[in-house]
């Protein structure tokens, strides 16, 4: 919080005090939650995350609000990977459930939308997935706590021209996708920006039954490095692909890589990917959410379990700072945060719901995955936003 030392909210819960008010509500706070529950996109990771979260919070006591302490109750509902039930779920939560906020959705095709309702129910948001810029842009009441593209782009752009050397690079992404083209754009833009070359760049949409042609005309082009930040599913076969038509290209991804089983096949062996967060991380912070979070799961965390904690842990910092758990106080308290100390990183804020971080960056080998570099958001300049 400005001018406050900031915490962990492990540390919150237990350290800090707002400032009550006479005759305060009492009983467990309802926070709302908007994840995919089933299917193919579950956010299974993701919801293992913010539920340890909460309960080491609830374990504790709750937060402190004022002179008490009160339990989250977090009233989870699956969006089904689809709009329209996401913003169903939405205008229940805030309009039948009363809750304070909301947590979720991680899908930017969701999150997107599902702001719109919680800016006009005038309740706070916090997205632990959502990397697409519109999520937040002009609105006072959604929050992240994840970079956003452009600032992912332009860290894979950074990497390729200084790390990797690559002095040209070919792009192939999903033009249905706001993540797809929004990466894709910072990426180029980055890339360009320090005197690389782009000498090849595709599209492709989901419903497209071939893709090869599109694939066949980058690998003509061979490039030093050919950017997919695509999903998953889309860029196994991708990578499989590129390699099956002789390109020997370095493969470079976005976040929608991490912790993928693809990562250990022979085609992806020496690329690379951009995250904010890797279970690969030696930060204390880190290492302790992860034994905690085997201990629950016997799984290692996604970035998505990571940031989906740090959400748990920012609201709750937020309630606690308000004195009150009511969505304009939370509001007002979250977009008073300077710094927040979470498991994902420190993330900055300046007057907005945007975080700054820095990046990791993750090299697939034989034997696993290993963080190779960690960039500052000093070294890297975010790009704008645009169409590639």
């Amino acid at each position: 919080m400005r001018g406050a030392r900031c915490l962990p909210f492990v540390a919150v819960v237990a350290l800090l005090a707002g400032c009550g008010e006479d005759d305060a509500p009492s009983g467990p706070i309802p926070i709302g939650g908007i994840f995919t529950l089933a299917g193919p996109a579950e956010d299974e990771s993701t919801v293992h995350g913010l539920r340890l979260a909460i309960d080491e919070i609830n374990a504790r006591g709750g937060v402190e609000v004022g002179d008490q302490r009160r339990r989250l109750a977090l009233r989870m509902l699956d969006d089904e990977a689809l709009p329209p039930t996401a913003v169903a779920n939405a205008n229940e939560l805030v309009n039948q459930r009363n809750v304070v906020a909301l947590l979720g959705p991680v899908k930017s095709t969701l999150a997107i939308p599902v702001g719109a309702v919680a800016e006009r129910g005038g309740v706070p948001m916090i997205t632990p997935g959502s990397t697409n810029p519109a999520t937040t842009r002009g609105r006072t009441f959604v929050f992240r706590t994840i970079v956003t593209d452009d600032f992912q782009g332009a860290v894979a752009a950074a990497f390729a021209r200084q790390a990797i050397g690559a002095r040209s690079a070919a792009m192939f992404y999903d033009a249905s996708s706001p993540y797809s083209t929004g990466i894709a754009a910072s990426f180029r833009s980055g890339f360009e920006r320090r005197d690389g070359k782009i000498v090849a760049s595709g599209t492709y949409t989901p419903d497209q039954v071939s893709r090869t042609a599109g694939m066949r005309r980058l690998a003509r082009s061979q490039p030093d490095v050919l950017y997919l930040p695509n999903p998953a599913s889309d860029t196994a076969s991708q990578g499989r692909r590129a390699r099956t038509l002789g390109m020997r290209a370095v493969l470079l991804g976005g976040d929608t890589w991490a912790e993928q089983t693809f990562l250990r096949a022979r085609a992806f062996r020496g690329s690379y990917h951009t995250a904010q967060w890797s279970p690969d991380l030696e930060d204390p912070r880190s290492l302790a959410f992860v034994a905690a979070y085997r201990r629950r799961t016997g799984d290692d965390p996604s970035q998505y379990a990571a940031t989906a904690y740090d959400a748990a842990g920012l609201l709750a910092e937020a309630i606690t700072r308000a004195g009150r758990a009511e969505p304009a106080a939370i509001r007002a308290a979250l977009d008073a945060v300077d710094t927040y100390e979470g498991v994902s990183g420190r993330l900055r804020y300046f007057r907005g719901g945007d975080p700054v971080a820095s990046a990791v960056v993750v090299r697939s080998t034989r034997s696993g995955t290993k963080v190779v570099a960690r960039l500052t958001p000093e070294s890297i300049a975010p790009e704008p936003t645009g169409q590639p």
